[in-house]
């Protein structure tokens, strides 16, 4: 085991995961600045990513990716493909990374760790202090794991429930005799969903 003990990260499966080798191996692509390696009591790994913008957006207008500014591309679905596809080809068994080593979600933030901040005086990243400052971001990352078989339509929903303005107060006009003749509808075969 390399590394200091306190950056262990212990899986679920009680595998210990050392996430400097892995950070400096994503750290090697030109569209990542700075990353932090998460996944303690969990069945996988996932990572926060601070992008780099600049080749980000230089990547978008090679390729021809539509956004409107360099923000956009903190959420482009193209831009996260790009991203996976960097963190695969340096985290992976030819490289002689162990499978529960391999980053299964991330999330790209906008924030980049400072010095005195999210990073020591020794620039080390503090993981506890960014584990609270983006604990909803984390949170996300381990709700599913990638390879269940509904992963992708239920993390959508589930993201976009996450996503509404459950705070906000709207007027809006529903026809609710409409709206009770359709939930009444016969729903293909699947009356106990409704």
């Amino acid at each position: 085991i390399i590394g200091r003990t306190k950056e262990t990260i212990v899986l679920l499966g009680g595998e210990n995961v050392e996430p400097v080798p892995i950070e400096a191996a994503i750290l090697e692509s030109e569209y990542i600045d700075q990353i932090m390696v998460v996944g303690q009591d969990q069945k996988f790994l996932g990572a926060l990513i601070v992008p780099n913008l600049e080749a980000l957006e230089r990547w978008a207008q090679e390729e021809k990716v539509p956004y409107n500014s360099k923000e956009d591309l903190l959420d482009n679905a193209q831009a996260n493909e790009l991203i996976g596809e960097q963190i695969n080809a340096r985290v992976n068994s030819e490289r002689g990374f162990r499978v529960w080593e391999r980053i299964f979600r991330f999330k790209k933030i906008a924030k980049h760790f400072e010095p005195g901040v999210e990073l020591s005086g020794t620039l080390k990243v503090k993981r506890n202090l960014v584990a609270d400052m983006f604990k909803k971001e984390i949170e996300k990352l381990e709700r599913m794991h990638p390879s269940t078989p509904d992963y992708s339509i239920v993390y959508n929903h589930a993201d976009l429930l996450l996503d509404l303005p459950w705070d906000e107060i709207t007027v809006d006009n529903y026809d609710l005799r409409r709206a009770k003749k359709v939930l009444d509808a016969d729903h293909y075969g699947m009356n106990k969903i409704k």
